[in-house]
């Protein structure tokens, strides 16, 4: 659906926040930004610099991008994540930053008057947002009482699930009452939501409970959002493919260095083939430099065991637009349960998934683990790897090893994906005032 020539092109304002360099939501969101801006739209993207920055390589022509300070991650005590300010200080704490980023935002889209306004995630998550995200949409609302021939459509552009709102470990925390405030918000300061995801595995029943009912009407699934099929495959020799996302906290070392030690133990077609690390621009060069010497060290054990078989050196990059090329082609990967683990499954590719969980969450509180048991329950060549098992390199490629056979299996469900693009027509019609056509199955 591509706006008529000689109608004024729809201007679209997409918000998202990422902390630090972590590129998951900037990278939902710049794919929908460019499916929109490829139909025509006048698009416009606010997320942090630091976002922005992590996405090298991607083509941003004809759409304007507003870089703002990002918020840092800093690991604490109790396992959850402080949201750090430029000032030092926990988001939460740092008033003045908050009415800074508020002013800022409100300015921007007075200035650029857009048709549609699209929140990634939140409300549905990041709700430490709520102190600018909930005074900003009321700037909205009462520009459309004041200006109904001007009004603006609210989007909110949500992931495929979220299973913990806020630190259920506070006092008086009920999972069912923090439901029951998104989706009231959700349904107060929103026309629509579209979700990148696919119902069949992920409904959002999973994320908001019998709190979904009352705005279940107001949800689309568009999938997720990568288009298997657009992504031009890397030439050279098949890989093996790690990746632990753009995050470096938590157990992403031990998950790299399991991994490396795993190829020991791997089956002979993916001993010897190449193997290829993707890693977090966060990742210190210490611990670089470490992985390097023990891959040297892996290389040369595999060698002595049989001299006459060559054995491929391992390969360590930084997370970048190379990815799903080399994803797309590869033997068999193993990745974090983000957004890349349900890219490998729409391309086929035999994964093991390994979620990270928090240490403030329990299994059943973290996304990651919920989207790969989801994923992993009807697709036989996903395996879901417990994170607590990394310590045991054996274990890890006895689950890789079993993955890849079963790289042949056929008649399984297909995970919907080109979700941008689904996204993209969704919000075209939210705008025109008409209901998106629902998806049931993967689309080409």
């Amino acid at each position: 659906m591509n706006p008529a020539s000689n109608a004024p092109k729809p201007r679209v304002m997409i918000c998202s926040d990422s902390l630090g360099a972590s590129a998951g939501h900037i990278q939902a969101s710049s794919r929908l930004a460019r499916a929109l801006a490829d139909r025509g739209c006048e698009v416009l993207l606010v997320s942090g610099d630091e976002a922005f920055a992590a996405m090298k390589g991607f083509d941003y022509s004809g759409i304007k991008c507003v870089p703002r300070p990002s918020l840092k991650p800093a690991a604490q005590p109790d396992g959850t994540i402080a949201k750090m300010t430029p000032n030092g200080k926990r988001y939460e704490d740092d008033v003045a930053f908050q009415k800074q980023r508020l002013e800022k935002l409100r300015t921007i889209y007075d200035q650029f008057a857009p048709n549609t306004f699209i929140s990634e995630f939140w409300p549905v998550g990041k709700m430490y947002l709520n102190a600018e995200m909930v005074p900003f949409l009321q700037h909205v609302h009462a520009h459309n009482k004041n200006q109904p021939d001007k009004a603006t459509k609210t989007i909110a552009y949500v992931r495929d699930l979220v299973v913990k709102f806020g630190n259920s470990k506070n006092p008086g925390y009920n999972a069912a009452n923090e439901q029951a405030k998104v989706a009231s918000t959700l349904d107060q300061y929103f026309d629509a939501a579209i979700v990148r995801g696919d119902e069949r595995f992920t409904p959002y029943e999973i994320s908001l409970g019998n709190a979904l009912a009352p705005i279940k009407h107001k949800l689309h699934y568009a999938g997720y959002p990568f288009d298997a099929n657009a992504i031009e495959p890397y030439k050279g020799t098949p890989e093996v493919v790690v990746s632990v996302g753009g995050s470096y906290h938590g157990d992403a070392k031990a998950m790299i260095d399991a991994a490396i030690e795993s190829r020991r133990h791997a089956q002979g077609d993916l001993k010897y083939a190449p193997w290829h690390f993707y890693l977090s621009p966060a990742c210190p060069v210490a611990d670089r430099e470490a992985f390097a010497s023990h891959a040297k060290e892996v290389c040369a054990a595999i060698h002595a065991e049989n001299p006459a078989i060559p054995v491929p050196d391992f390969s360590f990059e930084e997370n970048g637009p190379s990815f799903a090329a080399h994803l797309k082609t590869c033997k068999a990967a193993i990745l974090r349960a983000g957004l890349s683990s349900a890219e490998a499954a729409m391309m086929g590719r035999p994964s093991v998934v390994v979620p990270y969980v928090s240490p403030a969450d329990t299994k059943e509180e973290s996304e990651q683990y919920c989207r790969a048991k989801a994923i992993a329950n009807k697709l036989p060549f996903v395996r879901l790897f417990d994170a607590e098992q990394l310590g045991e390199a054996k274990t890890l490629a006895n689950a890789l090893n079993e993955t890849y056979a079963q790289r042949h299996v056929a008649n399984h469900e297909s995970i919907l994906g080109n979700g941008h693009n689904h996204a993209a027509e969704a919000v075209l019609s939210i705008e025109q005032g008409k209901q998106p056509e629902r998806l049931t199955g993967r689309q080409p």
